[in-house]
């Protein structure tokens, strides 16, 4: 009588893809160690060699550099910077009504020197031929929105609220 052998010939491919995972974990991790060990360094700067084409080479020396390059170091810290300006968002809501059997978009702009960072909308009936077409950023003659355009395929009127979040937009010294 013969003993039954289970996954008769997938075993072995079986097998070997794992071990081809393996292989692939241990390089991956390989390469990574090897990377790090490249950036602790005991010092507080990294070394660099750039060529002609701008081309960065990370060295744990400066004596690695090619006569084709230059050496360059940056510091691995930095001293802590001042606080950025603390910015106010607001919402600028606007509403509209999509008539029956119409596509139409509703528009919220940010005011002058407001930037918009998000937006969205809210249907005040949601049916299940309701489509939106479009919804996202806006910039028309310099002022930053935010757009939402509906098909409504039903015999009744939908109202649409259509939100832009405006943040003032930065001063940069």
């Amino acid at each position: 009588m013969r003993t039954p052998v289970l996954f008769r010939g997938q075993l072995p491919s079986f097998v070997a893809g794992l071990a081809g995972a393996a292989l692939v974990l241990v390089v991956a991790a390989a390469v990574f160690v090897s990377v790090g060990v490249g950036f602790a360094d005991d010092g507080a700067t990294i070394d660099g060699c750039v060529g002609r084409s701008g081309s960065l080479r990370v060295v744990d020396s400066p004596s690695e550099c090619r006569p084709s390059e230059s050496h360059i170091w940056w510091n691995q810290e930095g001293p802590i910077g001042p606080p950025g300006p603390a910015t106010t968002f607001t919402r600028r809501t606007e509403h509209g009504i999509i008539e029956s059997a119409n596509w139409q978009g509703v528009e919220a702009y940010c005011l002058p020197g407001e930037v918009v960072t998000g937006g969205g909308y809210s249907l005040g009936s949601i049916g299940f031929n309701d489509k939106v077409n479009s919804d996202g950023p806006i910039t028309v003659d310099g002022n930053d929105g935010w757009i939402v355009s509906v098909h409504n395929d039903t015999e009744f009127d939908i109202d649409l609220w259509v939100t832009a979040i405006c943040a003032a937009s930065p001063t940069l010294p």
